[in-house]
């Protein structure tokens, strides 16, 4: 035993398990702390390069450092065959390999006499290494799913910019390089070692330790790409927090889109490194694209005058007035699509030809993101890189599109916040339109002789398009009108308002009924929407002699009980609603009430009022409760009216509103 430690500590192997076991050690604490693609099969390499230092001590046979090569070599075939695209010439290398592994294990055996085995098989596995590193050059981030390390760049200045202006193909080649002197050294000094006698095997022992350095480096860079990626993931959480900062002091300041709009242009653009940045909105009436927001000069994605070009100033003011069509420009292709485009290389792109000349247009990389705001394209985002050599990182775009994700967020609760306001603002002044309208609505009804009147009047939507007044005339008579707007809400409320100003002005004791309806319809007509049309009934009444004039323009006939017969009848005359033809006429109808007579007027919405199943009041039953309730007096017979009206309603919504008017003879 003592004769064997004695040669094991004499003899030059000893010295490579240490740098095996070293090995094996930076393997496993960069698997245990990493999250390494293949890291597993990758961490069999110095256990393959220690057990073959102890064969190696044990046996001395040439054909165990072959063996360990090639084994090796398939590993890191086996790690290419996740990254490298040509998935194909990965398996059939590693056939051929296999196949190797077990000529390496036989033919020394077979025929030793073949001198040239060892040179053959020196050149075979550096061909297999060389071939590897050849596969880097096949790898893009458009061809390889998991382009990760090998699309990776680690500047040795630490320069964000640096690492974009070189990250891509800059790198590769810098790194297949490095690789590719990596394998040619390890080879060349595994094939010196091979040729080593035993008077030199230190010599021998050093050069195949020194040949370890490969798989060190190799490990070494992957150690450092992925302290790369903590250090980018927490500037990117650092500047996510800027941004989202930046924003929500923007809305607790002040909530308007266009100050929302600069900060965001300017923080995304900060936080991406971008040259400058722009925000176009669609304008919903004309579907084109105009500038809301811009960080830094902006040069337009699209042909510019050459008059124009002159100029930065002369660009800038061309992109402030220019109207992007949608499906025109990359711009109006995202606003259409809805869909993100990254362009890193803007010569490479035919769209782009007008912005590859090194003018006031030029720029070298883009990213156009869309913002989606209550699931429509409400604008796009652009973001560009103007010095040469440039680009913009796959991070930048991820980065981005977060960015405008939230920001499109922002925007959504923005202008549902803005409704808000704005809903809440036309709820106050459609209630201050209804106290001015309440107040135009008799506020006591007159006192009349040997009668008694009563009204009510409920809008549907706090204003309403219905009208009553009663107005005193000369001699003692009096006018009574009940109007009807079409429409609802605000629009019907001026039309009424209109009507209430002209009756004030026109109505008189020796004009007749018609003459005064057609010129409230002259006043009217051509002065409002066709849609806008009223229904009236106008009456005047002298108490003295109880003889009423009446006309109508297209509204609910009045309805007139007659206490000797106890019966009901309908007073009515033709027309036209008002505010349809200037020259439609109108005529007129007199009839006397006597003692307990009663005359009613209404609008749509006390007859057609409907219940939860759809069912209308209906004249019928208003003439039902108004002969059975004829009796009592003008404010008790209206009180019935608006309770039984009530009650057959139930909580259904009101969908019009509901005004009724009556005058009772006798009281």
């Amino acid at each position: 035993m003592i004769d064997f430690l004695n040669s094991f500590f004499l003899s030059p192997t000893w010295p490579k398990l240490v740098v095996s076991l070293f090995l094996w050690a930076y393997y496993l604490h960069m698997i245990t702390r990493y999250r390494i693609p293949q890291g597993g099969t990758l961490s069999l390499i110095p256990v393959i390069l220690f057990v073959r230092d102890l064969l190696e001590f044990a046996f001395s046979l040439t054909s165990v450092l072959f063996i360990s090569d090639i084994l090796i070599l398939l590993i890191y075939l086996s790690w290419a065959y996740h990254y490298f695209p040509n998935r194909i010439g990965i398996v059939f290398s590693y056939l051929v390999g296999i196949g190797a592994v077990i000529s390496c294990a036989v033919l020394p055996v077979l025929r030793p006499e073949w001198q040239w085995l060892d040179f053959f098989f020196h050149v075979f596995i550096t061909g297999g290494f060389l071939y590897w590193v050849s596969q880097f050059f096949q790898v893009s981030a458009n061809k390889t799913e998991e382009a990760g390390f090998i699309m990776w760049f680690d500047t040795e200045q630490r320069c964000e910019s640096s690492a974009n202006k070189i990250e891509g193909a800059d790198f590769i080649i810098e790194n297949r390089t490095s690789f590719c002197i990596f394998v040619v050294g390890a080879r060349i000094l595994v094939f010196a070692a091979g040729f080593s006698t035993n008077t030199i095997a230190v010599g021998y022992a050093l050069l195949l330790s020194a040949s370890y350095v490969f798989h060190i480096y190799f490990l070494y860079r992957y150690q450092v790409y992925f302290e790369a990626l903590d250090d980018s993931s927490r500037r990117s959480t650092r500047q996510t927090f800027n941004f989202l900062q930046t924003i929500g002091s923007a809305m607790k300041e002040r909530s308007e889109i266009e100050r929302v709009l600069d900060l965001s242009v300017k923080s995304i653009v900060e936080n991406t490194s971008a040259s400058s940045g722009a925000i176009f909105l669609i304008d919903e009436y004309d579907d084109v694209l105009t500038l809301k927001a811009r960080q830094g000069y902006f040069p337009p994605p699209f042909p510019v005058p050459r008059t124009v070009r002159n100029k930065i100033g002369g660009v800038e003011k061309y992109l402030e007035s220019a109207k992007i069509k949608l499906g025109e420009t990359i711009f109006g292709e995202v606003a259409q699509s809805g869909e993100s485009r990254y362009i890193r290389r803007v010569a490479e792109d035919p769209r782009m030809e007008q912005n590859t000349r090194r003018d006031e247009l030029s720029m070298s990389s883009i990213i156009v993101i869309p913002f989606i705001v209550l699931q429509r394209v409400f604008g796009v985002l652009g973001l560009v890189k103007r010095d040469e050599g440039d680009f913009f990182s796959q991070n930048d775009f991820d980065q981005a599109k977060l960015f405008a994700g939230y920001v499109s967020l922002i925007l959504e609760n923005l202008f549902t916040y803005i409704e808000l306001l704005e809903k809440q603002e036309i709820e106050r002044e459609v209630g201050i339109a209804a106290d001015i309208q309440a107040k135009l609505l008799p506020k006591q009804l007159p006192k009349i002789k040997n009668a008694g009147v009563s009204a009510y009047s409920v809008p549907a939507r706090g204003v309403s398009g219905d009208y009553y007044d009663i107005i005193p005339l000369r001699e003692g008579k009096f006018a009574m009108v009940i109007c009807d707007v079409a429409g609802k809400g605000v629009p019907a409320s001026l039309v009424m308002v209109m009507i209430r100003t002209i009756i004030h002005l026109i109505a008189s004791s020796s004009r007749s009924t018609a003459q005064i309806v057609s010129w409230i319809n002259k006043g009217i007509a051509g002065k409002i929407d066709i849609d806008r049309f009223a229904t009236l009934s106008f009456f005047t009444f002298d108490p003295a002699t109880g003889v009423l004039q009446y006309s109508n323009a297209a509204h609910h006939p009045a309805m007139i009980y007659r206490a000797a017969a106890g019966s009901v009848e309908q007073l009515d005359t033709d027309g036209l609603p008002i505010g349809i033809e200037r020259e439609a006429r109108y005529s007129q109808r007199e009839t006397r009430l006597a003692n307990g007579d009663i005359i009613m007027m209404y609008t749509d919405g006390v007859v057609e009022a409907m219940d939860s199943r759809g069912r209308q009041y209906e004249d019928e039953r208003l003439k039902s409760i108004f002969v059975d309730n004829a009796s009592l007096g003008a404010e008790d017979l209206l009180k019935v009216i608006q309770t039984d009206i009530d009650a057959f309603v139930g909580n259904a919504k009101q969908h019009d509103d509901q005004t009724l008017m009556l005058m009772k003879m006798g009281e």
